[in-house]
Formats: C-alpha cells, structure tokens, sequence
C-alpha cells in the first residue's frame, strides 16, 4: 500500500465511530437524545441565495430617459406614416380628377368627331396648312363655297381671321340709257387685297364672318334717290356682333343703308377707342352710363339726342379716357323742350379732367350766351388745341384770356368774319389766302390779334392731307396764322359726291383715309 492510501485510509478510521451498526447502549437508555443518522443519510448543508443588489438612482433614470425617447422617436414616426398616408390619399384623389378630366376631353374629342362630317377621299388629304394657305388667297365668293364644302370646313373657314379692317357702303346708282339702276346691294372692301370689292345683300351676313375687324368705316352713298327708293328692310343688331372694334366711323346709313342702331350699342362696345357719327334724319337717346364700356379716347358725335340732360353723367362715364371731343348737335325732329345751346358747354366743364382738344360748335359760339360761358374754358386744365366752327375777329382776344396756359393752338374751320365780311374756310372749297392777308383786311386782323400777349398760332380752315401749311405769317412776335387751305382737296368732287373725312384734325379724301385704317383702296377708276 502506497503511503498516499495510507494515510486516506488512517483518515478514514479516525472518521468512522467506533460502533458501525451506528446505534450505542445509550441510546436505548436515553431516549430523548436524538437519533444519529448514518453517514450516507445525514443531509446536506443548505446553500446560502444571495439577495438582489437594489438598483441605483442613476440607472433608473438611464431608463426612463431611454423609454422616453423611444416614445417620442415612435410618436415622430407615426407622424410621418400619417402624413405619407395623407400624401398617397391626395394623390389617388388628383389622379383620379385628372383621370375623369381626360376621359370627358375624350368625349368631347369623340363627340367632335363624329360633327367633322366626312372625311376627303384618300389621295385629297392635304395638310390642313394647305388649305390655309389656298383660303388666303381666295375671293370673297370662292371663301365662301369654300366653308359650304363640309362642315370642318365651315368651323375653319367661317370666320375671315385675316380681316381686319372694313369699309361698306350702299352701292351706287347706275344711270343707263333711259334707265336708272338702283341697286338695293351692299358694297365691300377690306385689308385684304385677294378679296377685291364685293357685294352682300344681307349685312349680317359680314358680321358672321367678320367679327375680328378692329376699323370700320360705314357711310352711305349721297345719291339721294337711294334713300327714297329704298328697299333694303331693317336690319337691327348689327353693331354688337363686331365686338373688336376699336375704330368706328358712320355716315348717314340709317335710311340709306336701313341698318337700325342706338347710341348704347356703340357705347357698349369693350374696345371701342375711336368713335365718330354722323347722322341727319334721326334723333337718338343718350345711353345710360351703366351701360357704357367704351373706353373712348375720341368721340365725334353730329346728331340730334333728346335727353341733353344725360350728358354730364356721360362725360363722367368716359373722363378717364376721354381726350378729344367733338359734338355738334343737329336740330331735333321730335317736340321736345331742349336747349342744347346753353347747356352743352356747361355740360362738358367739369367733367373732363384729361381733355386736350375740344370742338366748340357753331350753335354754341353764335349764341347769345357764349361770352357770359367763356371762362369755363379755363377748366379745362390740360387742354391744348380749341376748334371753332364760325369765329369773328373781335371774339379771339377775350376767347385766348379765358383759355388754360397750356392751350396754345386755334382753329376756325368754316367760316371767319372781319368786320362785316364773311370768309368761307370750309373744306371742300379753296381759300383765297389774300382775303384774309390782303390791305385792308389784314391790318384790321393785326390790330385786333397784337392784343393777345401770350403765344398762339391761330389755324384758318383744317389742313388738308400730309400738306404741310403754305401759309405762316407772323402778325406779332407771340401770335401767328397758320392755314394750307389753299391747297386743292385731292378728292374727287362730283355733284354726287362732296364728302370729306377728318383724321387727327386734317381732311382727307376717300381713298387717303381708307389707306390710313388698312383698307385697299380703290382704283382710281372706282373711285366712286
């Protein structure tokens, strides 16, 4: 035996008692001592649970703090999935308007379609820029057979886009061997060269197709057998189917022309800027301000109205653009009271604030109450040319007093009296410059005008075309005459025609101011 089990072996011995049954003589005689167990039965010591360490302060706000980010973190989230789910939503709505609204364009498209009527045989379809082009070039008759075609073609071709301006007037009496010719026609002339002239038989027919056209000049054609012998019926409403106009020029054409109008639907016209009328055989209403939407920059009005006392609140309406006013008012047919003499010039002052040329009438500056009116003139504060259609010498110098320091320029276009003579400056007769200008007339002219100690240039009769005046004649070293009325008129004069036309205070044949709105003029052969 190794001493290594030796010594286990002693260890052992001094372990075990000394009686291995395990169970001693005292035992029995004692019987309250406890039981010894065998070594093999005796129990196990209990093992010892250490008790949890309590957390400390600074860990459990660690958590907390964690936690509470961990929830704001979630809260933000959220946010941003409601939004995104909000977002999707309005996009899912915008497609599906959007969707709706190309599905009607598609309806409407289809529906369009099906209205285009038939198509051209294979082997004709041209683009339609070809077409365009061949309606430009086409007659006024051959345009319209060309809308007649179909009726794509009538929804592109029935409107003229290319006329601009428009020149009508009732066409001419023709005198034949032992027959005169009335015709109960309208004669036509635009911009555009490859219409030429034409002839329509209903007026309604041109506003149909022409309802761009910005400049019109509308007259009648001074035979006056045309006006009694008319046949042409009524016809209203015309006006208001040309709503571009800017420039409007009528002469006389309710009874020759039969073309029924009123004031208001002139006045209500959304870009009309230019306005000059002239009618002698009705009497007309003065519209409604409310209904006026004009903004007019120049208005020449020659007619006979009834409701005179309207006119204040007319000029009101138009002040703000109003700048040149010409109203020469005819004599009334109707029994009414008006006294339009004395009452027009009041009317006008005060209520034009930006007016810089104005048209004083005969009726007014050969009445009795024009001197007491004169310094009314002074309210016109921006007023820089005053026109007079009959002046005497001896009114000039107390009519320059009562003007506004801006006004420097006076016109007289009809008629000038010196002393008791009377001068005809009128505009479709040549002026003898040396009536005026010849001793002894002269003198009295100077004497009279070197009263006027302001500058002024004192105009005799209108200028007349592009002429510059041949006459300037200084009577003082501030006041000098001015006229080129000497000049012969370039239109042609006829027992039938005397007609003239006034552009920015010049007199102008036919055809010179057709020229200036764009119309062809006509041939010299046509002139008529």
């Amino acid at each position: 035996m190794s001493a290594e089990e030796g010594s286990s072996s002693a260890s052992g011995s001094a372990e075990t008692p000394s009686n291995p049954a395990g169970v001693s003589d005292d035992n029995t005689n004692n019987a309250d001592q406890p039981t010894t167990a065998p070594p093999d039965s005796q129990p196990q010591p209990e093992s010892v649970m250490a008790e949890p360490t309590p957390p400390s302060n600074n860990a459990i706000n660690n958590l907390l703090a964690a936690l509470n980010e961990n929830r704001s973190e979630m809260r933000h989230r959220n946010r941003q999935i409601q939004e995104l789910i909000t977002r999707v939503e309005q996009l899912q709505k915008d497609l599906q308007e959007k969707d709706e609204t190309i599905e009607d364009l598609n309806k409407q498209v289809s529906i369009r379609n099906k209205h285009n009527g038939p198509k051209l045989p294979d082997g004709l379809q041209f683009p339609t820029e070809i077409f365009d082009e061949i309606f430009l070039y086409c007659n006024a008759k051959t345009r319209l057979n060309f809308a007649a075609a179909n009726s794509y073609f009538l929804k592109r071709y029935g409107v003229w886009r290319d006329v601009k301006s428009l020149y009508v007037t009732r066409s001419p009496v023709e005198n034949q061997d032992r027959v005169t010719v009335i015709p109960h026609t309208y004669t036509i002339r635009t911009n555009c060269t490859n219409l030429g002239t034409f002839k329509a038989t209903n007026i309604f027919s041109l506003a149909k197709v022409m309802p761009l056209t910005k400049s019109l000049l509308i007259e009648s054609n001074q035979y006056s057998i045309s006006s009694q012998c008319n046949r042409i019926p009524p016809q209203h409403g015309f006006f208001p189917h040309l709503p571009e106009l800017e420039l409007l020029k009528i002469c006389n054409i309710t009874d020759n022309l039969s073309i029924k109008y009123t004031l208001s639907e002139l006045f209500a016209l959304p870009k009309l800027r230019v306005l000059h009328v002239r009618e002698f055989r009705q009497d007309f209403l003065l519209p409604e301000p409310s209904t006026v939407a004009a903004p007019l920059w120049q208005m020449r009005l020659g007619l006979a109205f009834q409701n005179a006392e309207k006119l204040p609140e007319l000029l009101d309406k138009l002040s703000p653009t109003l700048t040149s006013v010409d109203i020469s008012p005819l004599r009334s047919f109707m029994p009414i009271a008006s006294n339009v003499e004395t009452q027009l010039l009041p009317a006008m002052a005060g209520h034009l604030e930006n007016l810089t040329e104005l048209h004083v009438p005969s009726v007014v500056s050969r009445h009795h109450s024009f001197e007491a009116s004169l310094m009314l003139l002074r309210t016109f504060s921006k007023l820089r040319k005053v026109t007079f259609e009959a002046l005497h010498l001896s009114a000039i110098v107390n009519i320059v007093n009562a003007l506004p320091e801006s006004c420097t320029h006076l016109t007289i276009t009809d008629t000038f009296y010196i002393n008791s003579e009377m001068v005809t400056l009128s505009s479709n007769q040549v002026l003898a410059i040396d009536k005026v200008l010849s001793e002894p007339k002269y003198s009295t002219v100077k004497t009279e005008l070197s009263r006027i100690t302001r500058p002024m240039t004192i105009q005799l009769g209108r200028l007349r075309g592009n002429s510059p005046p041949t006459v300037i004649k200084n009577v003082t070293s501030v006041v000098k005459i001015i006229s080129n009325a000497s000049v012969l008129p370039k239109c042609k004069m006829t027992e039938y025609d005397k007609r003239v036309f006034l552009w920015d205070g010049c007199i102008l044949s036919r055809n010179e101011f057709l020229a200036r709105i764009g119309v062809v003029p006509f041939d010299s052969s046509s002139s008529r």
